[in-house]
């Protein structure tokens, strides 16, 4: 795993307040969820992303930047 592991950097972690209904309507208990499983989960603690066994870089599209 990297040593830069964190939920701002997982492939697998989003803003909740981004995802559809309804599971954005849980934005403000927990700003983080976790798409690496089927169902969406929801992280109470972000801190558990440091030490996740599944934990991925996010990839940057290259299309982003050519705007």
């Amino acid at each position: 795993m990297d040593d830069h592991a964190s939920v701002e950097s997982c492939r697998w972690a989003r803003l909740t307040i981004q995802l559809p209904y309804p599971v954005w309507l849980d934005s403000e208990d927990t700003p983080w969820t976790c798409l690496r499983d089927k169902e969406p989960r929801p992280l109470e603690d972000t801190a558990v992303c440091r030490g996740c066994p599944r934990w991925e870089p996010r990839r940057v599209h290259v299309a982003e930047f050519q705007r």
